[in-house]
């Protein structure tokens, strides 16, 4: 019965308690304090939206013994709004809330009172779609070739499209190959059939992005479905995104937060340690700083996990774990910001919002007798630079992204490198042989920052959606009691990739400490 199921349930949570507390309190100098210590202390690894939101929920429930150990000198993680020396702010990381309805990013912003605004539709603004030769082609075309990559995007998520597939197709590049060729296959003429091979992988580029994937074969097909979008337009930040994370950190004790604090390791306390205390935890930073904790919520990215896993943990993390974290997708996305004091759209009817078709390399039909651009082995990258668009509360500047390999190699090259190379491709598409090069190149790393080695998670074609489960696994102590908690984005089977994820983990780890505690007040 439901109630019998309820009955075993409180006493299985009642026995969980009395072993974390007596896990607490198993030496003489904490057993004097047990009847008091029915509150545990937590170090949290990480001051991003997971982190933050995570100590603050500690905090409003009566946590007073919670430290924040942020490796860098902000709180916010992949939450990064910069500030320009003339006034404007540029988002380096987080840029959209992505549906704002039921997002919990949106409510937050609201009952702050965080000016947002609403993102733009790339595809009702006036852009020019441009061919490698110099052309450009009707909006109506390109618009209608985009489209149907959306359609195929949507089919890709929803299994009803994914009965009866060929063997092959097992990821969603496969599919949308598979999809595409049937298409072709209907056009006979070579030149529409040229474009729109163009078109289409133009938009897969951009869905690179979007997922922050090398190449949309790299993404599980069957579980692809599983990342849930929210309704609602989505919507950007005013004064910048970083808003959410400073407000959220205004609601912590200031000395809850301690900065340049990168972790080394986290060992599990026993009877021969030598420890400020008696706390289950040993947390070690790289600057020799020790702290104690009875519970770690660890927030760091996939992409430090990768890394870092084996050797952060002692004793290491279980094996299954292990091979969870190795196989899941976390891939890299940049941003490309090239400024000007005096744009060169500004001086006539220029438009500065761009899609950029590039040749395929095995095309066989040439539209027309200009070249295409020559690029060397070391310029591949730059053919994952399919647009350009001036950026909307930045107006003198704008924004190209790139991903994975290409994103690695750019990152390596230097601001004069990466904008001279832009440029020589602008010329290239827009037939403008005097465009200027910009005054200043902000762009960002995330593969190359050590505390982040990417930007946000993906389910990877060799992986699926039950290892984010998995990751969200608490580890456990040799009694059964959590001991190691895990959150941010890519432990939400839901929302991965996204702050409104990453936001929810921290707060689900921060419940889960919770319920555990309100146990032992009523055991």
């Amino acid at each position: 019965s439901k109630k019998t199921d309820l009955q075993i349930m409180n006493r299985q949570k009642k026995t969980i308690w009395q072993r974390l507390r007596h896990s607490w309190t198993s030496n003489d100098a904490n057993r004097n304090q047990a009847a008091d210590l029915t509150i545990p202390s937590v170090v949290i690894i990480g001051a991003g939206i997971s982190g933050l939101a995570a100590a603050d929920l500690l905090h409003t429930e009566g946590f007073s013994d919670v430290a924040v150990l942020e490796a860098s000198d902000r709180i916010g993680g992949r939450i990064y709004t910069t500030q320009l020396e003339d006034g404007p702010k540029l988002e380096l990381g987080a840029q959209y809330i992505h549906g704002y309805k039921k997002n919990p990013i949106y409510r937050f912003a609201k009952q702050n009172n965080i000016q947002l605004i609403d993102e733009r539709d790339a595809y009702d603004e006036k852009y020019q779609y441009l061919t490698e030769r110099g052309e450009m082609i009707p909006s109506s075309v390109a618009v209608d070739a985009f489209e149907f990559c959306e359609e195929l995007i949507d089919q890709s998520a929803d299994k009803r499209y994914l009965s009866n597939l060929p063997s092959y197709v097992t990821s969603v590049g496969a599919f949308i190959k598979w999809k595409v060729n049937q298409k072709l296959s209907t056009i006979d003429s070579k030149e529409q059939k040229s474009l729109l091979a163009r078109i289409y992988a133009c938009r897969e580029v951009m869905e690179c992005s979007v997922s922050s994937c090398n190449s949309t074969h790299d993404l599980h097909l069957s579980d692809f479905g599983d990342y849930v979008e929210l309704s609602g337009e989505d919507k950007e930040f005013k004064n910048g995104f970083s808003e959410v994370p400073q407000k959220l950190a205004q609601k912590i004790p200031e000395n809850m937060i301690h900065f340049n604090q990168r972790v080394k390791n986290i060992k599990t306390n026993n009877a021969n340690s030598i420890a400020g205390d008696n706390k289950r935890l040993i947390i070690e930073c790289t600057n020799g700083k020790i702290y104690n904790a009875d519970i770690v919520i660890c927030t760091v990215s996939l992409g430090v996990l990768k890394e870092e896993a084996r050797n952060l943990f002692q004793p290491s993390l279980s094996p299954q774990k292990l091979m969870v974290i190795e196989r899941m997708g976390f891939g890299v996305t940049d941003k490309i910001y090239l400024r000007y004091s005096k744009p060169f759209w500004k001086k006539g009817n220029f438009l500065c919002n761009y899609f950029l078709f590039w040749d395929n390399n095995d095309d066989e039909f040439v539209v027309n007798e200009r070249k295409g651009i020559s690029l060397s082995k070391d310029d591949q990258w730059l053919r994952n630079i399919v647009s350009l668009e001036i950026v909307q509360l930045c107006p003198n500047t704008i924004v190209s992204w790139t991903s994975g390999e290409s994103a690695k190699v750019m990152e390596k090259l230097s601001d004069k490198t990466v904008s001279e190379s832009i440029i020589r491709v602008l010329r290239q598409f827009t037939g403008i042989s005097d465009l200027q090069e910009p005054d200043q190149v902000i762009r960002t790393k995330w593969f190359s920052n050590p505390l982040t080695r990417g930007s946000y998670s993906y389910v990877s074609a060799s992986s699926c959606s039950d290892d984010i489960d998995i990751l969200a696994e608490p580890e456990l102590d040799e009694n059964g009691c959590p001991l190691i908690l895990f959150a941010g984005e890519a432990t939400h089977r839901k929302f991965y990739s996204t702050t409104h994820g990453a936001y929810l983990t921290g707060q689900r780890e921060a419940k889960r400490i919770i319920n555990l505690t309100k146990s032992t007040r009523k055991s």
